[in-house]
């Protein structure tokens, strides 16, 4: 997944030197990250910090006053909590933790005296405490339909704003430079 924004300094050019176009980006590059960092928090209903640390910030060009920055994620999973889709199995069954349980994700082989049994056409996976005691623990399914959150798309228009404010500011230290002569 990623994020790109190209033409940054179109506002900025004005006798505006590479450095400070380079310092531009990479400011507005991290701003971004922040700013996808936050929608992850405020948009997804589980946040281990795994997706979140995913994304970077890379200026991809700074040439003849035009600025390119890319923020994209390596995890396999950005675009799919982003957009939303279908995670298949690979192998039996993915294992859906019951609220409430001991069950903990990616855990479920780590049980003792466990057994499926169907329960209302659906599968569940049940451990066996003493010898009267059953819980379930997960239900098994071959295919779970993920939400898209759209934490890209709010973020995307944070860093618009963003971008638009700093552009203006550039302009407007620009035109004081012209004043003051």
């Amino acid at each position: 997944a990623s994020l790109d924004l190209q033409n940054l300094s179109r506002g900025l050019r004005g006798g505006k030197s590479n450095a400070a176009l380079r310092r531009a980006a990479d400011d507005i590059g991290n701003k971004g990250v922040e700013i996808i960092q936050d929608s992850i928090r405020r948009n997804l209903k589980r946040d281990t910090g795994r997706l979140s640390a995913s994304w970077k910030a890379t200026r991809s060009r700074v040439e003849k006053g035009t600025i390119s920055v890319s923020i994209v994620s390596d995890s396999l999973y950005a675009r799919l909590q982003d957009k939303g889709g279908t995670v298949k199995k690979r192998d039996k069954f993915l294992t859906i933790p019951i609220p409430g349980t001991a069950a903990r994700r990616g855990q479920a082989r780590s049980h003792a005296n466990t057994f499926v049994k169907d329960v209302n056409d659906k599968k569940y996976m049940f451990q066996r405490i003493g010898r009267n005691k059953v819980v379930a623990l997960y239900r098994l399914e071959t295919s779970v339909r993920v939400p898209g959150s759209k934490y890209l798309q709010k973020a995307q228009r944070r860093l618009r704003r963003y971008v638009k404010r700093r552009m203006n500011a550039g302009i407007r230290d620009l035109s004081l430079g012209v004043f003051r002569r």
